[in-house]
């Protein structure tokens, strides 16, 4: 059965009236496991309008940078609206992040995987 994904107000970029845009899995998703095929016709810019939310589409750095400077100087919620392409992949930063796992939960095994992440740290090397 078909999921349904709905929009919020007015209609698709397709013509569709608003939540009527239906996808199956196979139809959204490739044995690659990516996104596949044409967009997916669904306009986030005119969904956070729709809320009420002032949007400010970008397409240069020049532009992204202008939205940065009245977002920030706003008193208002704002969306900077930056289409992107989900096939072209982000280059590779050769970092890693070290997100250690919480200190505060009451829960015995994120204790124990709180305090054996401790103990990995401690004979943690530094490479600079």
């Amino acid at each position: 059965m078909p999921e349904t994904f709905s929009s919020a107000g007015g209609t698709t970029p397709a013509g569709l009236p608003a939540g009527t845009v239906r996808l199956t899995v196979a139809q959204a998703l490739v044995k690659t496991g990516r996104l596949d095929g044409d967009k997916l016709p669904i306009d986030l810019a005119a969904n956070a309008a729709s809320l009420g939310v002032e949007v400010i589409m970008s397409t240069t750095a020049g532009e992204f940078a202008e939205a940065l400077k009245t977002a920030k100087a706003a008193d208002h919620s704002i969306v900077i609206y930056v289409e992107t392409d989900p096939l072209i992949g982000a280059p590779d930063s050769e970092s890693w992040w070290d997100v250690p796992v919480s200190e505060t939960s009451t829960l015995d095994s994120t204790q124990q995987a709180r305090k054996t992440y401790d103990e990995h740290k401690a004979t943690q090397k530094v490479f600079l």
